[in-house]
This record gives C-alpha cells, sequence and structure tokens, in this order.
C-alpha cells in the first residue's frame, strides 16, 4: 500500500493510506497540524536502466529550462526541485507516460528525486498550509508517451478548464491584442533615481534626484526614426514615465513626471503613438510599494506569518514593502481609467506580478491564502486587459496564466541566479547532474497562448554582438524585444549592447537594428498562434522545433555549419 508520512511539530509521526480516485492522489484522512507531508507513490519509483525517464518542468529554481532525469545507470545522486513554475512533473516508463499536477498545496510543495543502489524515486514533499494535499495524473494518449505529450496534455488540462484560451481565439476578438502580437516589442526607460538606493525611507524633502535619461520630446523622437524606416507594428511600452521615475513611488503614479515633460509631453508622444498606428502602454507596479506614497501606507501591506511587514528589494524609491494583493487591488481600479484618458492604448504591464510566487496575507483586515493570494493578482492583470486590450508582466509562474497575454521573459536565467556570468544562451551552463537533457517544457505547454521572451538575455538580442540569443529565443519560440536604457544600476552585469537614445547617432543605430528585426519577424509572426508540438536537440546549439500546423524550424547557433544550414543562422520548413 502506498503511504504517506506525516511530521508534527512535536517530532512524532504517522502514517496514512494514499488513495487513488479516478486519476487522482488523496491521502486517506486529514494532515491537519503535520508540519510535513510526504508521498512517494511506487508509480513514482523505477529501476535504473529502465526505458525512461522524470521530466521537472524547471531543472533548477527561478529557471523556466525543463529537463529529463533518464533511468540510466550512474552513480547515487540526489536533487531537490522547488519553485515550480508548472506545479507538476512528469513520468515516462516504456510506452506509458503522465503529467502529474499539483492541484491541492500547489503553492506549498517541493520534490526530491534520488537515485540510491539502482533505483530512482521521486518524492513529493509538501508544508500544509490550508489545503489537503492532491495530485491529478493527467495520462499521455498511446504514441506519444514522451515530454512533447506530457505539455499537450497540460496543456489541453489547462484549456478544457477555463484557466486560459488559445492566442488565436483571443486575437479574432481583440484588434489591440492581434497587433501586439504582430508586432515587435519595445521599452524605453525614461527616468530613475539612484539604485541601490542613497535613503531607503524616502520623503519630499529627502527624495533623491531623478535622471532623465529619455524626456518625452525624445520618445517621440524614437517613434519618427522607427517609422521613417518603414516600421509599422510596433508596441511601446514607457518604463519610468510616473512620479520619480522607475520604482519611485509605487503605487502612486502622478504626476507625470515633470521632468519628462509632464502631463503635456505624455499626451503628445500618446497623439503620435496614435497616428503612426503604434501600440503605447504604461509599465506600473502593484507589487511593490514605497514610504514615499501618499496612496498606500502599512495598512495596505502584507503581513508575513511571524507578523512582520514582507519586505521587497531595494530600488529607486527606497525600501519597498509587498503590497497586499487584495489591496493592490483598489489601486489598479483607481488607475486604470486614469491611464486610459492620458492616452495610453497598448497592453499594460504590470511589473513583477508572475516572475515571484504568491505570499499568504496574514494582516487581520484582508487575509489571504497563497491561492487567493494568486487569484487577486490575475484579477489586476484581467482588469488591465479591460481597459488596454491585453496585459502584460515579466515571469512564467501560471497561476494566473489565462490574465496576460505577454511576458517580458519566462525568468531571468535559466541557471536559477540572477546575474549572468558570461554565456548569452539557455545551453551556456553545466545542467545539475540528474539532468541528462534541457528541453522549453514551459515554451511547449503555452506557445500559442502567450507571447513572451525567452529569457533576460533575449531581450536587445537585436543589438548584442552576435545572434546567439536571438536565435534561441527563435528555437523556443520567443518575440523579439528591445529596451531602450535597459542598464540602469552599475551593479547589473551586462556587458551586452543595449539600445540607447541619448544622442542622435546612437538612436538612429537602434531604430536601424530594430527595423532589421521587426523585418525579420515580420516573416514568422503568425508561429504565434500556432501550438509548439516538439522540440530536440540535433547537435549541440542546434535544435529543432516544430508547430501544430505543420511548420518545422531548425536554429544553428553554433560556430560550424549544420548539413545546409550556415552557423549562426535558421531555416523555416513549412508542410506543403
Amino acid at each position: 500500500m502506498d503511504l504517506a508520512i506525516l511530521t508534527y511539530p512535536d517530532g512524532s509521526r504517522k502514517e496514512l493510506a494514499i488513495r487513488q480516485e479516478a486519476n487522482t492522489l488523496r491521502i486517506a484522512g486529514t494532515v491537519d497540524g503535520a508540519e510535513k507531508v510526504v508521498i512517494q507513490p511506487e508509480m513514482f519509483r523505477a529501476e535504473a536502466g529502465e526505458d525512461g525517464y522524470f521530466l521537472m518542468p524547471n531543472i533548477v529554481d527561478r529557471s523556466t529550462a525543463g529537463g529529463l532525469i533518464r533511468f540510466r545507470e550512474r552513480p547515487d545522486e540526489e536533487q531537490l526541485f522547488e519553485d515550480f513554475r508548472i506545479p507538476g512533473f512528469g513520468v515516462k516508463k516504456g510506452d506509458h507516460a503522465f503529467f502529474a499536477v499539483v492541484t491541492g498545496g500547489t503553492f506549498d510543495f517541493k520534490v526530491h528525486i534520488r537515485l540510491q543502489n539502482n533505483i530512482y524515486t521521486l518524492t513529493v514533499e509538501f508544508t500544509p498550509a490550508g489545503e489537503e494535499p492532491e495530485i491529478l495524473l493527467l495520462p499521455v494518449p498511446a504514441g506519444q508517451a514522451d515530454y512533447a505529450g506530457m505539455a499537450a496534455a497540460y496543456r489541453q488540462y489547462q484549456l478544457d478548464r477555463g484557466a486560459c484560451r488559445p492566442l488565436r481565439e483571443r486575437c479574432a476578438e481583440n484588434p489591440a491584442l492581434q497587433e501586439s502580437v504582430q508586432s515587435v516589442y519595445i521599452r524605453i526607460r525614461m527616468g530613475w533615481k539612484p539604485v541601490p538606493p542613497p535613503v531607503l525611507e524616502q520623503t519630499p524633502e529627502n527624495e533623491p534626484e531623478m535622471f532623465a535619461a529619455v524626456d518625452f520630446d525624445r520618445a517621440c523622437q524614437i517613434l519618427d526614426e522607427c517609422y521613417k524606416r518603414g516600421i509599422r507594428h510596433a508596441e511601446f511600452c514607457l518604463v519610468g514615465w510616473n512620479k520619480g521615475g522607475h520604482d519611485g513611488a509605487f503605487p502612486d503614479l502622478l504626476p507625470v513626471e515633470p521632468a519628462l515633460g509632464g502631463e503635456e509631453g505624455l499626451k503628445k508622444l500618446a497623439k503620435k503613438a496614435r497616428e503612426y498606428g503604434y501600440l503605447l502602454g504604461a509599465h506600473t507596479n502593484l507589487i511593490d510599494s514605497y514610504s514615499l506614497s501618499r496612496r498606500a501606507g502599512a495598512a495596505d501591506r502584507l503581513i508575513d506569518a511571524d507578523g512582520s511587514e514582507h519586505l521587497g528589494g531595494q530600488w529607486g524609491g527606497g525600501q519597498s514593502y509587498y503590497l497586499c494583493p487584495k489591496q493592490a487591488y483598489r489601486f489598479a481600479e483607481e488607475d486604470f481609467p486614469m491611464l486610459k484618458d492620458l492616452g495610453f492604448n497598448g497592453p499594460h504591464y504590470l511589473d513583477v506580478a508572475t516572475i515571484v510566487p504568491p505570499d499568504a496575507c496574514l494582516a487581520k483586515d484582508h487575509p489571504l491564502t497563497r491561492r487567493e493570494a494568486a487569484a487577486w493578482r490575475g484579477k489586476s492583470l484581467a482588469l488591465a486587459r479591460k481597459y488596454f486590450g491585453a496585459s502584460a508582466s515579466e515571469g512564467a509562474y501560471d497561476f494566473a496564466i489565462g490574465d496576460f497575454d505577454y511576458a517580458l521573459y519566462c525568468c531571468f536565467r535559466n541557471d536559477g541566479q540572477s546575474a549572468w556570468p558570461g554565456g548569452t544562451t539557455m545551453s551556456d551552463f553545466t545542467p545539475p547532474p540528474l539532468c541528462d537533457e534541457v528541453l522549453p517544457f514551459w515554451n511547449l505547454v503555452y506557445h500559442g497562448i502567450v507571447t513572451y521572451n525567452a529569457h533576460f538575455r533575449t531581450v536587445n538580442a537585436m543589438v548584442q554582438d552576435t545572434p546567439d540569443a536571438a536565435l534561441q529565443n527563435l528555437a523556443w519560440g520567443g518575440r523579439p524585444a528591445g529596451y531602450f536604457h535597459s542598464k540602469f544600476r552599475p551593479s547589473t552585469d551586462n556587458k551586452d549592447a543595449f539600445l540607447d537614445a541619448s544622442t542622435p547617432e546612437k538612436l538612429a543605430f537602434g531604430a536601424d537594428r530594430i527595423a532589421a528585426c521587426a523585418e525579420e519577424y515580420s516573416k514568422l509572426w503568425h508561429l504565434q498562434f500556432e501550438f509548439m508540438t516538439g522540440y530536440r536537440q540535433l547537435a549541440p546549439r542546434v535544435a529543432e522545433t516544430l508547430y501544430a500546423d505543420g511548420t518545422r524550424t531548425i536554429v544553428n547557433w553554433s560556430n560550424e555549419d549544420f548539413q545546409n544550414i550556415p552557423a549562426k543562422s535558421y531555416r523555416v520548413f513549412t508542410e506543403k
């Protein structure tokens, strides 16, 4: 009999049976009072040498690079997996496979995989937080028992239960979203205060001076230069247009930063964007708040289990404090009509919303479980979509996958760190010992549902010295993105070129690169509507990607020709 082992705060333990009802695993009994619950069903075990593998949606924390752990013979090893962008894992044994979705305890589990004495075991460990552990087993149809089949099974599960809808369906009823998908994405960071901040708790009297990198007149010139070069489909997002610039005084936005040209300058820019047929969106933030804010105070902050305020990072506005997502929603209700009146007409970007997991709020006046917190984040994204046709964020946690349309990047990088030590592509790191193959599992699930960039280094790929990042973004189904003045802090480990509007010459250079990128994307953007049905490495730094309409791409970002595909290039094959 499969058992669950419950551990209690006093060190005592209890065993309960695991029951399978239809395709769902549940524990026969309650886990109330347990601080840890460990389950290890027999179906999560395999012998070394057996045909098959475990699939993990992300092989390291803070990553969207999936990985296969094949049941091959090797020295004893183990690895802990946490921070799941997709809440589950896959098991393949011979001709049979399933994807296991953690439907109870979704935000409070981790997975141990161990190889010991030629036996592979996968153990799921829950930290109960008001939900009974539950795992739904999604069988993969015969003949499709591989990681692509697992991705298709999970995608269909998400579609069937209404968690999301295909991009093609949404675009058919939403011209703004259709235009977004067709457009190259360009962010303009306009102003910011020093980072790291010299003053953590800022007031109007001690607030550091903001640096104005791109005022509204210069932003108009960026649009002019792009239009002159024949770019007809572009989506711009303004970052740091608000009071105090980027992270200036969130959630406060007004007044429109006077040093950049104020409300008059913003409305002039919005008018120009409409005349050119461009989308213009705003970057705001409902996760972080600062002491400088007039609208948000201590009563709106997220409270941790120990009663303390949940601290965020230290940015331009000083020390940030997480907002309770329920409290944050009222600021969304206030802001979105105002932003519409200012002239914004493109997808609205809510910073951080899907790149960090939701936290429970223990405030007495507005308590939320982690699941409820996730739902409130989704409501803010959905409200942005209502006003602007589409919404966006960064990152790829899928708890709100049905409420946003674009992920600026699925993750910062794919080896789990926040900085990038050298390489520009996702294969430029050594996978963990148990990982035998890296693959874009998240992309296999969600391509055709949202658009995205594969990771942080694919932003500004059009101005990097080599096309490696751009090519791997293509291999993983990404949409191109550029960022004027992406580097805004001295500690940023980013030696790559970035878009720069500080001089006419640099602006012209950037506009030329954007135009070339837009021309290339015009041949490929239709693939954003297709589900990704397969992916495989044909050789080191050579990948084949398959799409539901029969299209396949072979991308070669190596230094050597591969068959008839030159180094640093790609080919698209269409089914006749």
